[in-house]
């Protein structure tokens, strides 16, 4: 190619490091100002999500963090947002929760199981109600088989571990019971069943003469309760089949030789009126009556005593007789007249005395009729 111009030729070449001017066939050759190790220096890139590195806030490469798309399951985190299934486990996102993951999540109470999303518990997993366990029971968080009476546990109407109740067979003694058809011996007493025929069982058996005690094998009995003999008592006292305590003189017995329960006779206190007795000695008053100890005499007791004519009348020293009571002598009679012992009336003319102003026997005088020849 030709160039045909007055105006000078001016040809620019650049290199890599410098470049050159061909002004009218001469050559100026520029050197870059740049050193060559600046220039040969990598130029950095700017952080981004597909630079096939972990920056930014990245939890693992390219992906988490802010800026950056959630990873994949298995990928590492910090959070659940940086998850695609939202679930950041140990630094390590997993599939979104199921029952079958391995791991106790949503409302499980085991892993994978119970709660309202996944399956029944197997028994002794971990649970919350009975419908968490395959068994449908739930003890004490835990999910145990169905009740049964082997089951080793006290469930069901069993009145003690796998014994009792209506389902279970009896329970062997000192196991809890409610009642005798709870226990093998057919005995159940505070709630717990002991052995049949035993001097404990709380039964009357064996030759007892009252519950557990008396007869041949168990203890004496107590004061009060049933006897044959005096043997079965501690007191050594049977009387009307009951044990009584030693002889005494407040016993509440007619025992030793006391006329009454408890006083008369030469041990123990006089009897008290109305008392039995068999001499005066046995009475308070000194009185012995028939049997009965009266109160000492007096003109009020119901009895004649003292030097009374009749009861409670006549004698020197109580009030006056009264008609056709006994007496001994007028006086002792309220009307004056005492006739074949026997208090009468007043005197009159027919009174079978001569009395008043009568000059015989009811007749003369001033009252009575004349006397005849």
């Amino acid at each position: 190619m030709m160039l045909c111009s007055s105006t000078p030729l001016i040809l620019l070449v650049f290199c890599s490091f410098s470049y050159f001017v061909v002004i009218n066939g001469r050559i100026t050759i520029t050197v870059d100002s740049s050193s060559s190790e600046e220039r040969h220096k990598p130029r950095e890139k700017e952080p981004c999500c597909t630079d096939r590195m972990k920056n930014q806030d990245e939890s693992d490469i390219d992906c988490g963090g802010l800026q950056c798309p959630k990873c994949r399951d298995m990928r590492k985190c910090t959070s659940p947002n940086d998850c695609l299934s939202d679930v950041c486990l140990d630094g390590t996102c997993i599939p979104s929760p199921s029952c079958r993951d391995q791991i106790q999540n949503q409302g499980e109470t085991d892993v994978d199981c119970g709660g309202r999303m996944c399956r029944k518990c197997q028994d002794m997993k971990t649970c919350i109600h009975s419908y968490d366990c395959l068994s449908g029971v739930c003890i004490n968080n835990t999910c145990i088989p169905s009740p049964s009476c082997r089951d080793q546990m006290q469930n069901q109407d069993e009145t003690d571990i796998d014994c009792g109740g209506r389902t279970c067979p009896k329970c062997q003694d000192m196991k809890i019971c409610n009642i005798s058809c709870d226990c093998l011996s057919d005995v159940c007493i505070n709630n717990i069943c002991i052995p049949s025929s035993s001097c404990m069982d709380q039964i009357r058996d064996q030759d007892e003469t009252d519950i557990d005690c008396g007869g041949q094998t168990c203890p004496k009995c107590q004061d009060m309760k049933t006897c044959i003999h005096s043997y079965d008592c501690l007191s050594g006292v049977c009387i009307n089949n009951t044990c009584i305590p030693s002889p005494s003189c407040m016993d509440q017995i007619r025992d030793q030789d006391e006329t009454d329960i408890d006083c008369g006779g030469q041990t123990c206190p006089k009897c008290q009126d109305m008392k039995t007795c068999n001499t005066p000695q046995d009475c308070l008053s000194d009185v012995c009556i028939n049997n009965i100890c009266i109160p000492s005499p007096s003109c009020l007791d119901q009895i004649q005593n003292q030097d009374e004519t009749d009861i409670d009348c006549g004698g020197s020293t109580c009030l006056k007789c009264h008609d056709t009571q006994h007496c001994n002598i007028p006086s002792d009679c309220l009307s004056g007249v005492c006739i074949n012992n026997e208090c009468i009336p007043s005197p009159s003319c027919q009174d079978q005395i001569q009395n008043q102003d009568e000059t015989d026997v009811d007749c003369g005088g001033s009252i009575c009729p004349k006397c005849g020849n």
